[in-house]
């Protein structure tokens, strides 16, 4: 129920959510038993605001994977355009060898035994999945960044056939700002 709550399946009620979960809470309490103390009276009860639409989309997605609103990189999506990252639809448009700057959420991260140590991300941005390349000794430099929930690569596009990849440089974590 409360991640039904945070994932906005009530916003239709017109109550904040963070008061909807206190409710449940006091709710559920109520139902184990009479409790010790007086239940406070509805004037009583601490009174919550509404999130904002960056609230939202962080509660959406933190409790269930997921928003039917918009992609969850748009928590970062002023930061990334202000760094000059190039977003996934306009890889195509590059030349072989570049260097580009690319950004967005660990989709994926897979390290085969069969590659040597080479590791393999699908960062996620708004319009779509970048597959980024990292040698091991970029791999094992970049893993603390790796855990942040956002990441920024720079690297240089690399062009086989219809497949488009970044070989990474470097890998810097990206803060969200705000919530």
């Amino acid at each position: 129920m409360e991640a039904l709550i945070w994932a906005g399946a009530f916003d239709g009620w017109g109550v904040p959510r963070r008061q909807l979960v206190w409710d449940l809470q006091a709710a559920l309490e109520a139902a184990e038993g009479p409790p010790a103390l007086p239940l406070p009276s509805p004037d009583e009860r601490p009174r919550f605001g509404f999130l904002s639409a960056r609230g939202r989309l962080w509660t959406e997605v933190a409790h269930t994977g997921v928003s039917a609103r918009e992609h969850i990189t748009a928590l970062v999506s002023d930061k990334l355009r202000r760094m000059g990252v190039t977003l996934s639809g306009a890889l195509a448009d590059l030349r072989d060898g570049c260097k580009v700057w690319v950004g967005g959420v660990v989709a994926s991260a897979q390290r085969p035994p069969t590659a040597k140590g080479t590791a393999f991300l699908a960062l996620e941005d708004e319009g779509g999945l970048i597959n980024v390349v990292l040698k091991p000794q970029v791999y094992e430099a970049s893993r603390p960044a790796l855990k942040s929930p956002f990441v920024v690569v720079e690297g240089r596009l690399q062009k086989r056939g219809q497949a488009i990849s970044v070989v990474a440089r470097k890998v810097i974590p990206l803060e969200v700002e705000g919530e």
